[in-house]
């Protein structure tokens, strides 16, 4: 087992633009299989022993010195937080870099069907871009994706990540994540997106199929709309990539307008994903869809869309990951609908 987990990895490592710290446990596993593959075999076991020791402290080390050096406190304009307390990021949260575990998932996932032909085509290039920008602007971040597997994400203490280029801003976009988790990759797509509006960019997490609409994830989305009340956001238009999509159209009406004690919700942005048997809402509704998304049909849009009372669609070429490789064309639709809604600085 160890085997097999030392081989992916390295072949992960070797094609992919890992990081530092992806390379070093990769080095650390290599030595434990080593060591455990030749002990049977060598005469003097105790070098091969102190050599499986060093790699096991070298893994515990590797992950100690993550936790020490990511931060979770507002740098460059970023953070990541556990609501509704406040708290920093999890030290669970900073062990593994976020980019290595989505290069592993962009090589094993086609071969179980949970990624796509199309969608594989071109992602591994896109995704090591915006990899690279996310760790210039921001350096080692941490990432909800730990917690989010391991079933962590509860109402009464769920990961957030922020993007602001204004310390207080009084308007922001909640985007609800799909299935396998909540990403730092996918906020920042949108951050970057509407980083000329001055708006806060908020990512809650909730389990990992991305379920909004039932367990734990409307408690959440209620309680990210309470906190950022309480910070000082006045006007929020929520957003729902793929199954946060299908989270979003069924929890619209319920959190549409102004409740006390809550953010104002006065746009609904569906990227990618929603449900055509959705209630009706008034709010204004922006439906984005890819003309080779698998996922999302395009007549599942258009039902959405002529059954609404206020909304329009707009067809973009690309397929389920374009948000990843079209975000100039992605992000001129999102941007100029949410100025529309919240305006500009």
């Amino acid at each position: 087992m160890l085997s097999a987990l030392t081989a992916l990895v390295l072949y992960v490592a070797a094609r992919n633009p890992v990081s530092l710290s992806g390379w070093l446990y990769a080095g650390a596993l290599l030595a434990a299989c080593v060591a455990l593959l030749v002990n049977p075999w060598v005469r003097y076991r105790r070098w091969v022993r102190r050599l499986g020791l060093g790699a096991l402290m070298s893994l515990v080390l590797i992950g100690a010195g993550r936790c020490t050096m990511v931060g979770s406190s507002w740098r460059g304009g970023m953070s990541m937080q556990t609501w509704p307390d406040g708290d920093d990021a999890r030290l669970l949260d900073r062990i593994i870099d976020e980019r290595d575990l989505a290069f592993l998932g962009l090589e094993v996932l086609p071969y179980t069907g949970m990624i796509f032909e199309q969608e594989a085509r071109g992602a591994r290039a896109a995704f090591a871009k915006v990899y690279g920008e996310l760790a210039e602007r921001h350096g080692n971040v941490a990432s909800p994706f730990a917690a989010t597997w391991l079933g962590l994400q509860r109402a009464a203490a769920y990961d957030v990540v922020l993007f602001s280029s204004k310390p207080r801003a009084s308007r922001a976009v909640v985007l609800l994540h799909g299935s396998t988790g909540n990403y730092v990759f996918e906020c920042f797509l949108m951050a970057r997106a509407l980083a000329s509006l001055g708006v806060l960019t908020v990512c809650p997490s909730t389990g990992v199929e991305g379920a909004w609409w039932k367990g734990d994830g409307p408690a959440i989305l209620d309680s990210t709309l309470q906190q950022l009340a309480r910070r000082g956001v006045k006007r929020v238009v929520l957003a729902g990539l793929s199954n946060g999509g299908i989270g979003a159209s069924l929890l619209a009406s319920r959190v549409a307008g102004a409740r006390r004690g809550r953010a104002r919700v006065v746009g609904l942005l569906l990227l990618f994903g929603l449900t055509p048997r959705a209630p009706r809402t008034w709010l204004p509704t922006l439906v984005l869809h890819a003309s080779g998304d698998a996922r999302m049909s395009a007549r599942a849009a258009r039902g959405y869309v002529a059954r609404a009372k206020n909304a329009r669609l707009v067809t973009l070429r690309g397929d389920h990951f374009a948000m990843a490789k079209r975000p100039r064309a992605v992000g001129r639709v999102v941007r100029a609908f949410v100025k529309r809604l919240l305006g500009g600085r």
